[in-house]
């Protein structure tokens, strides 16, 4: 996941992977609780989401100036058995 700002110039990295570990990220429980742990997907290291039933998110806390940055940019896949 990556922030840039309006005049293209070096994006502001909020994570950065492969990581060595989810340091930094933090469990956020609604309703019953989901796993998240670090994975292979596709030949790409990423955050893997383990649910059923459940309804939670997976923060990390940065401080941000929105003015320079203020667009967000990650990728997203979702897979359903």
């Amino acid at each position: 996941m990556f922030i840039s700002d309006t005049s293209f110039s070096e994006p502001l990295r909020v994570s950065v992977f492969p990581a060595p570990s989810l340091e930094g990220w933090e469990d956020k429980e609604f309703n019953g609780s989901t796993l998240y742990q670090l994975s292979q997907i596709e030949g790409k290291q990423a955050i893997l989401a383990v649910s059923q039933t459940s309804a939670s998110a997976f923060i990390k806390k940065v401080h941000i100036d929105i003015k320079k940055y203020p667009i967000l940019n990650w990728n997203w896949k979702s897979k359903i058995d």
